[in-house]
């Protein structure tokens, strides 16, 4: 079968799972089966299952790439711990609210804010395209039409790590610690000269 369609089946799949099976695990109405007599709840729904195929489609068929992330492990882990807390709760909040239509706007706001911190706070690193592009992803977005990174240095300096990249004429740096470069140093190295 297909790879592309494959995923597709997947996903729709997930879906569907979880627009059946998601009252029964976290009621948003009173009674829990009410939901599934509401045209909101299918509408977006269906139209949220929809935008996260093509998402997973895009990213994973149509355009793939790999990603080399440049994050200090530690600050990075108590964000993530935090934010996941912080997420669990807003939902509680959320589940409250009587208003159907209320309840999924709120909650289609909270997810995009919360996939908006991981990006501001996560997304650091090198990003290699199959077609011959690279992005530097410092929360600005540099790109670059190349088909290889020509060097890439870490320099230990105490308990900070200067990673500088050499794509043609540019270089890109990335400052983080000594154990988090020690982590990911192998990983990032065999990609230099590397034709994508």
């Amino acid at each position: 079968m297909n790879k592309t369609l494959k995923n597709i089946l997947e996903c729709s799949l997930g879906s569907i799972l979880v627009l059946f099976f998601g009252p029964l695990l976290s009621p948003i109405s009173n009674p829990w089966y009410q939901i599934y007599t509401e045209p909101l709840y299918w509408v977006f729904g269906i139209l949220g299952c929809s935008i996260l195929t093509s998402i997973i489609i895009y990213f994973i068929d149509i355009n793939p790439r790999k990603f080399y992330y440049c994050l200090n492990i530690v600050p990075i882990s108590i964000f993530l711990t935090f934010s996941m807390i912080d997420l669990i709760i807003s939902l509680i909040f959320i589940s409250l609210i009587e208003n159907i239509l209320l309840k999924i706007i709120l909650l289609i706001l909270l997810i995009l804010l919360y996939l908006f911190l991981i990006y501001l706070f996560m997304h650091r690193g090198i990003c290699i395209y199959k077609k011959g592009k690279i992005r530097i992803f410092k929360f600005k977005i540099k790109t670059y039409f190349a088909n290889k990174i020509d060097d890439i240095n870490f320099e230990y300096q105490n308990k900070k790590c200067l990673i500088s990249i050499t794509i043609g004429d540019n270089k890109e740096e990335f400052k983080i610690s000594s154990f988090s470069a020690k982590s990911i140093e192998n990983r990032m190295k065999q990609i230099v000269n590397t034709n994508h």
